[in-house]
């Protein structure tokens, strides 16, 4: 039994990346490499499962950014140590085998974690609650090396995005703007859905933010809960969020960014059932 999955592409070797907690090995944070063998039939083979670190994880965690600047995939998770990186590629594109860095540490932090890789500035972005400080919603930036190292460094100041959230913030990269999209839950505004265009400086990694806008007024639906994506569609030139609602209903959210500045779109009520499980 797995939790907290988080799933990324390799676009040079056309493989599929997993990383969950293992639930049938002490909870260990782990990666599993794939690719399509059969694409009419749907059908996916895997390599063997690899344990990154020997600790359990916890809390959720959202993101196996791939950096196409060195070709390396960056899984960042969770345990009682704080938040954690591991940086990885693909050994063998027959066996699905990887090659990977040393466990590094992000933050102390041990709450929701999400990340994003920003091809304009060639960083990772990641994004959580900071429980260090009132669990804070924050965004930090950093450089991945690749090589013989396969480690990350230089991370950049932490831009306070929320002065708390309940939730793992959803993140995208919005190529048309050229600025990574987060999307949270605002604590002090009844917890609506909100969205923010973040820029990264790669002169220092740090990161400057756009203003924050309300993505619904409707009173009805009006909390972003457990589970969801959020997608950028580089031909519309739109992102896509989709969420559990405030009553386990499945929602969407469209909003577009314009030199950093967001524009609300339609508010859907996709269906009034859904369970967060089925989501994420």
């Amino acid at each position: 039994q797995t939790y907290y999955q988080s799933a990324g592409f390799d676009p040079d070797n056309n493989k599929i990346g997993v990383g969950y907690r293992d639930a049938g090995n002490s909870n260990y944070p782990t990666i599993v490499v794939g690719a399509i063998t059969d694409a009419a039939a749907g059908d996916l083979a895997f390599g063997t499962p690899v344990v990154v670190e020997s600790a359990s994880s916890t809390q959720d965690f959202r993101g196996m950014a791939y950096d196409t600047s060195v070709d390396r995939v960056v899984f960042v998770y969770t345990t009682s140590s704080g938040i954690r990186a591991v940086v990885w590629a693909v050994n063998n594109t027959s066996t699905h085998t990887i090659t990977k860095g040393d466990v590094q540490s992000v933050d102390n932090s041990s709450k929701h974690v999400g990340s994003v890789f920003d091809s304009n500035a060639n960083r990772v972005l990641v994004s959580y609650l900071d429980s260090d400080d009132s669990n804070k919603l924050i965004a930090q930036a950093f450089t991945v090396r690749g090589g013989t190292d396969n480690d990350i460094q230089s991370a950049g100041a932490k831009l306070f995005i929320s002065a708390t959230s309940s939730d793992p913030p959803l993140l995208c990269f919005d190529s048309n703007d050229n600025k990574v999209m987060i999307m949270y839950r605002e604590s002090t505004d009844s917890y609506y859905p909100y969205a923010r265009a973040l820029t990264i400086d790669a002169s220092d990694n740090s990161i400057a933010g756009g203003t924050a806008v309300r993505l619904t007024n409707d009173n009805a639906i009006s909390t972003a809960g457990n589970g969801g994506f959020l997608l950028h569609d580089p031909v519309k030139n739109i992102n896509i969020a989709s969420h559990q609602g405030s009553s386990s209903q499945f929602e969407a959210w469209l909003f577009t960014s314009a030199s950093g500045s967001i524009t609300a779109g339609q508010h859907i009520l996709i269906n009034d059932t859904t369970d967060a499980t089925t989501m994420g």
